[in-house]
């Protein structure tokens, strides 16, 4: 956290604060045509480069994926010893295109498989 500047982050997103709704002052009707107004009026540039939201689980996949070196059985595996099944027994793609989509997301190569047997490191 040295050297980080909250401040920062404010020159690079529009904040829109909308009044909460009082059913005193208006009607539901005039309050939301109030806020869409609000938010019609800021910066419809932003819209087109909202990123897609970022899965927690999916980034626990590509960390046991990508840095502990599980396979995508194995991580269908280590979800279903937590009581949390994902997708059918057999099938590991679900797993697989969940860490794909986080790693997309955050710009993270991933690993190629390694496939075959290892190779020999000394001779006899």
């Amino acid at each position: 956290m040295q050297g980080f500047d909250p401040g920062a982050v404010a020159a690079f997103t529009s904040e829109v604060i909308v009044p909460p709704f009082d059913k005193s002052q208006e009607t539901k009707r005039a309050w939301l045509q109030r806020a869409k107004q609000m938010l019609d009026e800021t910066d419809s540039a932003d819209d087109q480069d909202c990123p897609a939201v970022l899965n927690e689980r999916h980034v626990v996949w590509l960390v046991l994926y990508q840095f502990a070196g599980l396979s995508p059985s194995q991580i269908r595996r280590w979800e279903a010893n937590r009581g949390r099944a994902v997708g059918a027994d057999d099938d590991a793609s679900v797993i697989r295109k969940g860490y794909q989509a986080a790693a997309d997301r955050l710009g993270i190569v991933l690993k190629g498989r390694r496939r075959g047997r290892p190779a020999k490191t000394g001779t006899l």
